[in-house]
Protein backbone atom coordinates (compact mmCIF):
# COMPACT_ATOMS: atom_id res chain seq x y z
CA UNK A 1 0.00 0.00 0.00
CA UNK A 2 1.48 3.29 -0.51
CA UNK A 3 2.80 5.34 1.89
CA UNK A 4 0.15 8.11 1.13
CA UNK A 5 -2.49 5.78 1.10
CA UNK A 6 -2.01 3.78 4.70
CA UNK A 7 -1.70 7.76 6.17
CA UNK A 8 -5.02 8.37 4.72
CA UNK A 9 -6.75 5.39 4.84
CA UNK A 10 -9.64 6.88 6.52
CA UNK A 11 -10.24 9.52 4.35
CA UNK A 12 -12.29 8.94 0.99
CA UNK A 13 -11.21 8.66 -2.37
CA UNK A 14 -11.24 12.30 -3.44
CA UNK A 15 -9.66 13.16 -0.16
CA UNK A 16 -7.05 10.87 -0.82
CA UNK A 17 -6.15 12.36 -4.06
CA UNK A 18 -6.43 15.84 -3.00
CA UNK A 19 -4.02 15.31 -0.31
CA UNK A 20 -1.26 13.34 -2.87
CA UNK A 21 -1.22 16.38 -4.89
CA UNK A 22 -1.25 19.08 -2.23
CA UNK A 23 1.55 16.53 -0.56
CA UNK A 24 -0.60 17.10 2.94
CA UNK A 25 -2.64 14.59 4.67
CA UNK A 26 -5.46 17.43 5.88
CA UNK A 27 -9.31 17.90 6.34
CA UNK A 28 -9.75 19.66 2.59
CA UNK A 29 -12.61 22.22 1.80
CA UNK A 30 -15.55 20.52 -0.18
CA UNK A 31 -15.19 22.54 -3.06
CA UNK A 32 -11.80 21.16 -3.53
CA UNK A 33 -13.17 17.65 -3.37
CA UNK A 34 -15.24 18.67 -6.12
CA UNK A 35 -12.75 19.98 -7.99
CA UNK A 36 -10.68 16.92 -7.59
CA UNK A 37 -13.60 14.76 -8.66
CA UNK A 38 -14.21 16.98 -12.14
CA UNK A 39 -10.60 16.83 -12.91
CA UNK A 40 -10.34 12.93 -12.25
CA UNK A 41 -13.52 12.63 -14.89
CA UNK A 42 -12.25 14.83 -17.31
CA UNK A 43 -8.92 12.89 -17.55
CA UNK A 44 -10.51 9.74 -17.75
CA UNK A 45 -12.51 11.10 -20.53
CA UNK A 46 -8.93 12.54 -22.08
CA UNK A 47 -6.62 9.15 -21.84
CA UNK A 48 -6.08 7.36 -25.10
CA UNK A 49 -6.48 3.38 -24.95
CA UNK A 50 -3.00 2.63 -24.53
CA UNK A 51 -2.95 4.39 -21.23
CA UNK A 52 -6.48 3.30 -20.31
CA UNK A 53 -4.95 -0.48 -21.12
CA UNK A 54 -1.46 0.42 -19.19
CA UNK A 55 -3.55 1.76 -16.03
CA UNK A 56 -5.70 -1.38 -15.91
CA UNK A 57 -2.81 -3.47 -15.51
CA UNK A 58 -1.26 -1.76 -12.78
CA UNK A 59 -4.42 -1.55 -11.15
CA UNK A 60 -4.93 -5.08 -10.90
CA UNK A 61 -8.32 -5.40 -12.40
CA UNK A 62 -9.26 -2.50 -9.67
CA UNK A 63 -12.47 -0.68 -11.23
CA UNK A 64 -14.87 2.08 -9.67
CA UNK A 65 -13.69 5.45 -7.87
CA UNK A 66 -11.41 3.40 -5.69
CA UNK A 67 -8.57 4.85 -4.10
CA UNK A 68 -6.09 2.66 -5.49
CA UNK A 69 -7.58 3.44 -9.27
CA UNK A 70 -7.15 7.44 -8.37
CA UNK A 71 -4.03 7.53 -7.19
CA UNK A 72 -2.69 5.99 -10.65
CA UNK A 73 -5.19 8.12 -12.15
CA UNK A 74 -3.01 11.08 -10.53
CA UNK A 75 -0.12 9.68 -11.16
CA UNK A 76 -0.81 10.00 -15.20
CA UNK A 77 -2.39 12.99 -14.75
CA UNK A 78 0.03 15.39 -12.36
CA UNK A 79 0.74 17.77 -13.93
CA UNK A 80 -2.53 18.83 -15.95
CA UNK A 81 -3.72 18.64 -12.32
CA UNK A 82 -1.63 21.61 -11.39
CA UNK A 83 -2.31 23.52 -14.55
CA UNK A 84 -5.95 23.23 -14.24
CA UNK A 85 -5.45 24.51 -10.60
CA UNK A 86 -3.72 26.83 -11.31
CA UNK A 87 -5.80 28.45 -14.05
CA UNK A 88 -8.67 28.28 -11.76
CA UNK A 89 -7.35 30.34 -9.02
CA UNK A 90 -5.28 32.91 -11.63
CA UNK A 91 -8.31 34.18 -13.48
CA UNK A 92 -8.27 36.96 -10.73
CA UNK A 93 -5.56 39.34 -10.55
CA UNK A 94 -3.54 38.34 -7.22
CA UNK A 95 -3.13 40.66 -4.28
CA UNK A 96 -0.72 40.13 -1.01
CA UNK A 97 -2.11 42.28 2.57
CA UNK A 98 -0.09 42.07 5.23
CA UNK A 99 -1.15 42.54 8.89
CA UNK A 100 -4.14 41.39 7.32
CA UNK A 101 -5.23 39.58 10.58
CA UNK A 102 -6.83 42.40 12.42
CA UNK A 103 -7.74 46.10 11.80
CA UNK A 104 -7.40 47.68 8.82
CA UNK A 105 -5.52 45.25 7.13
CA UNK A 106 -8.24 42.78 7.93
CA UNK A 107 -10.32 45.12 6.96
CA UNK A 108 -9.10 46.12 3.64
CA UNK A 109 -8.39 42.31 2.74
CA UNK A 110 -12.43 41.53 2.78
CA UNK A 111 -13.09 44.51 0.64
CA UNK A 112 -10.75 43.21 -2.24
CA UNK A 113 -11.58 40.26 -1.86
CA UNK A 114 -15.34 41.72 -2.87
CA UNK A 115 -14.11 43.77 -5.67
CA UNK A 116 -12.31 41.38 -7.48
CA UNK A 117 -9.29 40.34 -6.39
CA UNK A 118 -7.45 37.14 -5.29
CA UNK A 119 -6.35 38.15 -2.03
CA UNK A 120 -3.50 36.41 -0.13
CA UNK A 121 -3.66 37.28 3.58
CA UNK A 122 -0.63 37.43 6.12
CA UNK A 123 -0.09 38.04 9.56
CA UNK A 124 1.55 36.43 12.75
CA UNK A 125 -1.63 35.14 14.05
CA UNK A 126 -1.78 31.61 12.65
CA UNK A 127 -4.83 30.94 14.52
CA UNK A 128 -6.63 33.45 12.84
CA UNK A 129 -5.87 32.14 9.47
CA UNK A 130 -9.08 30.59 9.16
CA UNK A 131 -11.77 32.57 10.16
CA UNK A 132 -9.47 35.41 7.78
CA UNK A 133 -9.50 32.96 4.75
CA UNK A 134 -13.44 32.09 5.78
CA UNK A 135 -13.89 35.66 5.80
CA UNK A 136 -12.05 36.40 2.12
CA UNK A 137 -14.25 33.72 0.51
CA UNK A 138 -17.46 34.80 1.79
CA UNK A 139 -16.44 38.29 0.13
CA UNK A 140 -14.79 36.75 -2.79
CA UNK A 141 -12.13 34.72 -3.00
CA UNK A 142 -8.44 33.85 -1.21
CA UNK A 143 -6.24 32.51 1.37
CA UNK A 144 -4.18 32.75 4.66
CA UNK A 145 -0.26 32.76 4.76
CA UNK A 146 1.41 33.51 7.77
CA UNK A 147 4.31 35.41 8.24
CA UNK A 148 6.55 36.64 10.45
CA UNK A 149 7.88 39.56 8.23
CA UNK A 150 10.60 40.89 10.78
CA UNK A 151 12.70 37.39 10.24
CA UNK A 152 15.44 36.85 7.82
CA UNK A 153 14.28 36.14 4.09
CA UNK A 154 10.78 35.79 5.12
CA UNK A 155 9.42 39.01 2.85
CA UNK A 156 10.99 37.25 -0.10
CA UNK A 157 9.48 33.91 1.02
CA UNK A 158 6.31 35.07 1.09
CA UNK A 159 6.27 36.71 -2.19
CA UNK A 160 8.03 33.58 -3.94
CA UNK A 161 5.27 31.44 -2.66
CA UNK A 162 2.69 33.63 -3.99
CA UNK A 163 4.00 33.49 -7.60
CA UNK A 164 4.64 29.65 -6.79
CA UNK A 165 0.85 29.07 -6.07
CA UNK A 166 -0.62 31.62 -8.77
CA UNK A 167 1.62 32.36 -11.32
CA UNK A 168 1.45 36.03 -11.13
CA UNK A 169 1.30 38.89 -8.83
CA UNK A 170 -0.66 41.99 -9.29
CA UNK A 171 -0.84 44.04 -6.00
CA UNK A 172 0.67 44.55 -2.32
CA UNK A 173 -0.77 46.05 0.28
CA UNK A 174 1.70 46.60 2.74
CA UNK A 175 -0.09 47.49 6.42
CA UNK A 176 2.00 45.38 8.80
CA UNK A 177 3.21 47.81 11.56
CA UNK A 178 3.37 48.41 15.50
CA UNK A 179 3.83 51.20 17.59
CA UNK A 180 6.01 52.02 20.32
CA UNK A 181 5.92 55.46 22.59
CA UNK A 182 9.31 57.26 23.35
CA UNK A 183 11.25 60.27 22.22
CA UNK A 184 14.64 60.64 20.77
CA UNK A 185 16.29 60.13 24.66
CA UNK A 186 14.15 57.56 25.53
CA UNK A 187 13.56 55.33 22.54
CA UNK A 188 16.12 52.20 23.22
CA UNK A 189 18.00 50.69 20.20
CA UNK A 190 15.83 47.95 20.51
CA UNK A 191 12.56 49.96 20.10
CA UNK A 192 14.03 51.72 16.75
CA UNK A 193 14.71 48.88 15.18
CA UNK A 194 11.71 46.62 16.12
CA UNK A 195 9.27 49.49 14.59
CA UNK A 196 11.27 50.54 11.77
CA UNK A 197 12.15 47.20 10.77
CA UNK A 198 8.52 46.18 10.53
CA UNK A 199 7.04 49.35 9.83
CA UNK A 200 9.75 50.24 6.97
CA UNK A 201 12.52 47.64 6.42
CA UNK A 202 10.26 45.28 5.81
CA UNK A 203 7.88 47.02 3.95
CA UNK A 204 11.01 47.51 1.43
CA UNK A 205 11.66 44.39 1.21
CA UNK A 206 8.19 43.22 0.35
CA UNK A 207 8.27 45.92 -2.57
CA UNK A 208 11.81 45.48 -3.50
CA UNK A 209 10.84 40.90 -3.66
CA UNK A 210 7.42 41.91 -5.70
CA UNK A 211 8.27 44.61 -8.26
CA UNK A 212 10.07 42.50 -10.59
CA UNK A 213 6.72 39.60 -10.78
CA UNK A 214 4.96 42.95 -11.15
CA UNK A 215 6.91 43.74 -13.75
CA UNK A 216 6.91 40.16 -15.48
CA UNK A 217 2.70 40.09 -16.04
CA UNK A 218 2.43 43.89 -17.73
CA UNK A 219 2.52 45.64 -14.13
CA UNK A 220 1.11 45.92 -10.68
CA UNK A 221 0.19 48.29 -7.48
CA UNK A 222 1.66 48.65 -4.35
CA UNK A 223 -0.56 50.49 -1.63
CA UNK A 224 1.85 51.27 1.53
CA UNK A 225 -0.37 52.41 4.85
CA UNK A 226 1.82 54.94 6.53
CA UNK A 227 0.28 57.47 8.98
CA UNK A 228 -0.87 61.19 9.48
CA UNK A 229 2.32 60.61 11.57
CA UNK A 230 4.62 60.19 8.51
CA UNK A 231 3.17 64.23 7.65
CA UNK A 232 3.00 65.54 10.98
CA UNK A 233 5.47 64.73 13.71
CA UNK A 234 3.58 63.43 16.98
CA UNK A 235 5.36 64.19 20.15
CA UNK A 236 6.91 60.90 22.17
CA UNK A 237 6.53 58.66 18.88
CA UNK A 238 9.89 59.22 17.11
CA UNK A 239 10.40 55.44 15.87
CA UNK A 240 7.04 55.56 14.62
CA UNK A 241 7.16 58.80 13.08
CA UNK A 242 10.17 58.04 11.47
CA UNK A 243 9.48 54.85 9.65
CA UNK A 244 5.86 56.06 8.84
CA UNK A 245 7.56 59.36 7.48
CA UNK A 246 10.55 56.64 5.36
CA UNK A 247 7.07 54.69 3.95
CA UNK A 248 6.10 58.30 1.92
CA UNK A 249 9.35 58.25 0.43
CA UNK A 250 9.60 54.59 -0.17
CA UNK A 251 6.08 55.16 -1.96
CA UNK A 252 7.44 58.48 -4.27
CA UNK A 253 10.80 56.28 -5.22
CA UNK A 254 9.14 53.49 -6.10
CA UNK A 255 6.36 55.91 -8.58
CA UNK A 256 9.20 57.69 -10.59
CA UNK A 257 11.54 54.61 -10.69
CA UNK A 258 9.22 51.32 -11.70
CA UNK A 259 6.40 54.06 -13.86
CA UNK A 260 7.49 53.30 -17.03
CA UNK A 261 6.93 49.79 -16.08
CA UNK A 262 3.82 50.21 -15.55
CA UNK A 263 3.86 49.28 -11.40
CA UNK A 264 2.12 52.40 -9.47
CA UNK A 265 2.58 53.21 -5.76
CA UNK A 266 0.21 54.99 -3.53
CA UNK A 267 0.10 55.94 0.11
CA UNK A 268 -2.69 56.14 2.21
CA UNK A 269 -2.10 58.10 5.57
CA UNK A 270 -4.86 57.28 8.07
CA UNK A 271 -5.65 59.65 10.66
CA UNK A 272 -6.19 57.67 14.24
CA UNK A 273 -8.55 55.16 13.63
CA UNK A 274 -11.15 52.97 15.16
CA UNK A 275 -9.49 49.38 15.31
CA UNK A 276 -9.24 46.87 17.71
CA UNK A 277 -6.03 48.36 19.26
CA UNK A 278 -7.70 51.75 19.78
CA UNK A 279 -10.57 50.39 20.98
CA UNK A 280 -8.69 48.89 23.81
CA UNK A 281 -6.79 51.53 24.62
CA UNK A 282 -9.52 53.60 25.01
CA UNK A 283 -11.96 50.78 27.03
CA UNK A 284 -8.99 50.38 28.72
CA UNK A 285 -8.50 54.00 30.27
CA UNK A 286 -9.73 55.27 33.43
CA UNK A 287 -12.39 57.71 32.00
CA UNK A 288 -12.67 56.01 28.35
CA UNK A 289 -15.50 58.75 27.40
CA UNK A 290 -13.19 61.19 27.75
CA UNK A 291 -10.20 59.88 26.54
CA UNK A 292 -11.90 59.29 23.06
CA UNK A 293 -13.46 62.73 22.78
CA UNK A 294 -9.47 63.91 23.04
CA UNK A 295 -8.46 61.86 20.09
CA UNK A 296 -11.58 63.31 18.26
CA UNK A 297 -11.56 66.91 19.45
CA UNK A 298 -8.09 67.14 17.84
CA UNK A 299 -9.81 66.84 14.26
CA UNK A 300 -12.24 69.20 12.46
CA UNK A 301 -14.30 66.44 11.53
CA UNK A 302 -14.53 66.00 15.45
CA UNK A 303 -14.12 61.74 15.37
CA UNK A 304 -12.32 58.87 14.91
CA UNK A 305 -11.77 57.35 11.92
CA UNK A 306 -13.40 53.53 10.60
CA UNK A 307 -11.45 50.82 9.30
CA UNK A 308 -13.78 50.46 6.55
CA UNK A 309 -13.55 54.29 5.56
CA UNK A 310 -9.32 53.12 5.45
CA UNK A 311 -9.84 50.11 3.53
CA UNK A 312 -12.37 52.13 0.77
CA UNK A 313 -9.28 54.48 0.21
CA UNK A 314 -7.12 51.24 -0.29
CA UNK A 315 -9.43 49.98 -2.99
CA UNK A 316 -9.63 53.03 -4.53
CA UNK A 317 -5.69 53.20 -4.70
CA UNK A 318 -5.57 49.92 -5.85
CA UNK A 319 -7.90 50.16 -8.32
CA UNK A 320 -7.40 49.92 -11.94
CA UNK A 321 -9.37 52.68 -12.82
CA UNK A 322 -6.80 54.74 -11.56
CA UNK A 323 -3.74 54.48 -13.10
CA UNK A 324 -2.31 57.56 -13.97
CA UNK A 325 -2.46 57.85 -9.59
CA UNK A 326 0.94 57.21 -8.56
CA UNK A 327 3.25 58.20 -6.15
CA UNK A 328 0.77 60.81 -4.06
CA UNK A 329 -0.59 60.19 -1.02
CA UNK A 330 -4.29 59.64 0.38
CA UNK A 331 -4.61 61.35 3.52
CA UNK A 332 -7.80 60.07 5.82
CA UNK A 333 -7.75 62.03 8.86
CA UNK A 334 -10.47 64.03 9.55
CA UNK A 335 -8.99 67.33 8.27
CA UNK A 336 -5.92 66.77 11.21
CA UNK A 337 -2.85 67.92 8.72
CA UNK A 338 -4.75 70.27 7.29
CA UNK A 339 -5.33 72.63 10.47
Amino acid sequence: MPVELARAKDQTPAQIVLHVHLGKVATPKARDLDRVRQNIDVFDSELDPDETERIGALEGGDSGPTPRRMLRRLTFCSERIREVTMSERTVLPVMIVTGATSGIGRAAAGMLAGHGWYVVASGLEDELGEAVTAELRAAGSGEFIPSNLTLAGAPERLIATVVERHGRLDGLVNDAGIYRLGDTVETSIEEWDAVVGLNLRAAFLMCRAAIPHMVATGGGVIVNVASEAGISAFPHQVAYNVSKAGMLMLTRSIAVDHAAQKVRAVSVCPGTTMTPMVAEAIRSAPNPQELERRFASVRPANRLGTMEEIATAIVFAASPSVQYMTGNEIVIDGGFTAS
